[in-house]
């Protein structure tokens, strides 16, 4: 440990446990509140989602220096746990009033926070805009691979809408289907059917239909289009508003639905939901441990990071978590074992962790030799037949440095863009091209080739040690 400064002047205790320090912050910044402290094997980091606390916190961290034996890392993270809805926009009578609902809200999506960062903000702030602007006929349509979180979204935009006071019609796009037949389509009495109908659905302020890909299918065609394409058209002439959900854009519709019903869906406001990104796990890491009243390791937290594509299988791991915890038995094998078959366990964790070796290390060279995101996608694209110079180096350095690295060699041909007859090539020339980078590069590729795969069977190695 270092100088101990004058403990009047520094709010912060520490003690030691098996030699290994653990600290304790108190800074004496509100903003601290908001902050994630996590102590990893070579350094102390703390997180936060403000950018004056990050200044705040540096400044006070710079004056505390020769206390720490560590080094201390303060980084911004893009995710943020939303609990509660902006209800300052609304009037005390919305406020006081509940609105109608038909249909079903999960209780979970309502209860659980929404977990907003890089790969959904967009469609976030997207649905914060329709809260304000209610009178308005307006579309809004989501899409993204499962686990995205596009009906945890919506759902908690019914809700926000039946807070304020307003008439919510949910339903999902086989269910919608089945409504259609059994209201629109009755062969009795089918005229004044149809108008009944249409007219119970105007007084819905907002109507939502999830998983709109079910309308794709080949056999609905015959009879989906036209009720699908009055019921928008009417819900916009009335100010309400409508909001889908589909893995696909609405242009993936496209011949199969009218191209008149897809010109009004691309009219509206269409963002994409992306796989969440670290900031967003590592945020809903901390509100389940928060909320169970418990914790995990770093090695543990790097586990659940590399099997977990999605917000969803992360909250399964967590359980897990949780159970073992109220066992007294929570330990990183102890986890593998029990989620390997689960989720995919260490088999997955390799796969992942050498796919993330190749990224990094190309992204690394990409940037030293100054190759553009564009150039790259038109070769993949065809558009780009002849590669630049610096392209070939790129692509036989990582080649000759990842060819033993990684079990796959079909992906890691793939992802570098060469051809079988090239392999050869690659591992001469790219081994004289590497002796030729600067030191920094190199050490900088060594970094990320340390990790070793082998070792994430035991779960031990550098991978739980970043």
């Amino acid at each position: 440990m270092k100088n101990t400064p004058n403990p009047e002047m520094t709010p912060i205790e520490s003690e030691f446990i098996d030699n290994k320090s653990q600290i304790f912050l108190d800074l004496d910044i509100p903003l601290l509140l908001n902050c994630t402290v996590k102590r990893f094997k070579d350094r102390i980091v703390i997180e936060t989602s403000n950018a004056l606390s990050k200044k705040e916190i540096i400044q006070r961290l710079q004056e505390l220096k020769d206390y720490f034996s560590q080094d201390v890392v303060v980084r911004t993270t893009t995710a943020t746990v939303v609990t509660e809805p902006d209800k300052g926009m609304r009037t005390p009578a919305q406020q006081a009033k509940r609105g109608s609902l038909s249909g079903r809200i999960s209780a979970e999506y309502v209860e659980t926070p929404y977990i907003v960062g890089a790969s959904n903000k967009f469609a976030y702030d997207f649905t914060r805009r329709l809260l304000m602007h209610t009178e308005e006929g307006q579309i809004l349509f989501l899409y993204g691979d499962s686990g995205t979180g596009k009906s945890h979204l919506l759902h908690q935009l019914a809700n926000d809408f039946l807070e304020m006071g307003k008439n919510v019609y949910l339903t999902r796009g086989n269910d919608f289907v089945e409504t259609i037949k059994a209201r629109y389509l009755a062969k009795t009495d089918a005229g004044s059917r149809k108008k009944s109908f249409l007219a119970e659905l105007r007084k819905y302020d907002l109507y939502i239909i999830d998983d709109f890909q079910y309308l794709y299918q080949e056999q609905l065609l015959k009879f989906i289009p036209d009720p699908l394409f009055e019921i928008i058209v009417q819900q916009l002439e009335a100010g309400n508003v409508l909001a889908f959900s589909s893995d696909t854009p609405p242009t993936f519709a496209n011949p199969h639905f009218y191209e008149r019903i897809v010109n009004r869906l691309i009219a509206g406001l269409v963002a994409q939901l992306e796989l969440p990104d670290m900031d967003m796990k590592r945020a809903y890491v901390r509100y389940f441990c928060e909320k169970n009243e418990f914790s995990i390791t770093p090695e543990m937290e790097k586990y659940i990071f590399t099997i977990a594509k999605n917000l969803r299988t992360v909250k399964g791991i967590l359980s897990y978590c949780h159970a073992l915890h109220e066992q007294k038995d929570l330990r990183i094998d102890k986890l593998v074992e029990i989620t390997g078959k689960i989720f995919g366990g260490i088999g997955a964790v390799r796969k992942s962790t050498e796919q993330g070796i190749v990224e990094g290390v190309y992204s690394l060279l990409k940037e030293y030799y100054g190759i553009p995101d564009e150039t790259i996608k038109k070769i993949e694209e065809g558009k780009q037949v002849r590669k630049p110079r610096a392209l070939a180096k790129i692509d036989s350095i990582a080649y000759y440095l990842l060819h033993d690295k990684v079990a796959d060699r079909d992906y890691l041909k793939k992802y570098l863009h060469i051809k079988y007859n090239t392999e050869g090539y690659c591992i001469s020339r790219g081994e004289e091209f590497y002796n030729t980078m600067i030191q920094s590069v190199k050490d900088e590729i060594e970094k990320i080739l340390s990790v070793d795969t082998e070792s994430i069977k035991s779960g031990q190695g550098a991978l739980w040690e970043q």
